[in-house]
C-alpha cells in the first residue's frame, strides 16, 4: 500500500517531469536529488582506524582516491566525483529515467548502498531481492537486461526485499567482523532508508 506522500510525489511527478524531461533537467534534478539523500549517510572529515577506506570527506576516501587532498575536499568537488564516478559510471542515471517514480527510488537507494559497499556488492543485494519477490536470476552483481526487465517487472514491490538484503549485508558483515559493530547502527539506518 502506498503512502500518501508516495501518492502525491508520483502525481507531481507525472504533471511535471515530463516537461522537465524536454528542458534537459530530470537527469540532474535525479542526480541532485540522490547526492542530498547520500549527504545525510556521509558527513565530513574523518580519519576513523576502523574504517577501511581511512581517510574519508563526504564519503570519499583516500584509499580509492589517493590522489586526492581529502581534508581539503569541498563538497562541490565530491558531487561531481560522485557523479561521474557512481551515478553515471554505473548507470544509475539511466536507471532513475527508466520509468517516472519506482525506479527512481530504485536507482537512489542502489548509489547510496553502492558508495558504501561497492557496486558489485549492492548490485548483487538488489538481484536477491529480486529472488525475494520470486523472480529467477543469476546473481552475479551485474545490472544487465535481465535485471533491468525484472524491476520493470517488479515495479515499487523491489524496495523492501533491496531493504532486507541491504541490512542482511551490514549483518552478515558484523557477524564475520565483530569490531566493525560500532558501524552497524548506521549501516542499518542506511539500509532501511
Amino acid at each position: 500500500m502506498r503512502s500518501l506522500f508516495e501518492w502525491i510525489r508520483n502525481a507531481y511527478e507525472k504533471k511535471f517531469c515530463p516537461c522537465l524531461r524536454k528542458m534537459g533537467m530530470e537527469k540532474n534534478s535525479k542526480f541532485d536529488s540522490a547526492f542530498k539523500r547520500l549527504m545525510i549517510f556521509e558527513g565530513g572529515h574523518v580519519i576513523d582506524e576502523r574504517d577501511a577506506g581511512g581517510e574519508t570527506k563526504y564519503g570519499i576516501s583516500k584509499r580509492s582516491y589517493p590522489h586526492l587532498n581529502i581534508k581539503s575536499l569541498t563538497k562541490k568537488q565530491a558531487k561531481e566525483i560522485y557523479r561521474t564516478d557512481w551515478w553515471e559510471k554505473y548507470k544509475y542515471d539511466k536507471m532513475a529515467t527508466m520509468c517516472d517514480g519506482d525506479y527512481s527510488e530504485v536507482a537512489y537507494r542502489l548509489f547510496i548502498l553502492a558508495v558504501n559497499i561497492g557496486p558489485k556488492s549492492a548490485h548483487k543485494c538488489l538481484q536477491r531481492g529480486l529472488l525475494a519477490c520470486g523472480e529467477e536470476l543469476d546473481i552475479d552483481g551485474i545490472i544487465g537486461e535481465q535485471t533491468k526487465r525484472l524491476l520493470l517487472s517488479n515495479g515499487h514491490k523491489i524496495i523492501y526485499p533491496f531493504r532486507s538484503e541491504a541490512a542482511g549485508f551490514y549483518r552478515a558483515l558484523v557477524a564475520g567482523r565483530p569490531e566493525l559493530k560500532p558501524f552497524l547502527k548506521g549501516w542499518l539506518d542506511r539500509a532501511y532508508s
